[in-house]
């Protein structure tokens, strides 16, 4: 797994052509999710990171397409964190 320090808190999780962001401050916040089967690479992502995946807080989508909502159901499950995202992509998503 290709796992980035980007910043200070700031990591970048590369699943190939889509990368997802992760931001570690007081809450941990996973920005998108990838496609859909990426979320155990994701989550090994956090681990090897120092976290587990009830460590993660929040989920950020930034835009409905496939490669950013693809885990989203997945990583709810596994992580029990709330998802945010634009109200007419929540729509679609529902």
């Amino acid at each position: 797994m290709a796992v980035k320090k980007v910043k200070e808190n700031v990591f970048e999780i590369s699943l190939g052509y889509v990368n997802i962001h992760l931001l570690v401050g007081d809450d941990l916040t996973l920005i998108d999710t990838g496609t859909p089967g990426s979320a155990s690479k994701i989550l090994a992502a956090v681990e090897e990171i120092g976290y587990s995946a009830s460590d993660v807080d929040h989920i950020l989508v930034t835009h409905y397409h496939a490669d950013h909502i693809g885990s989203l159901a997945a990583l709810k499950e596994a992580t029990g964190a709330p998802a945010y995202m634009h109200k007419l992509d929540a729509d679609l998503v529902r």
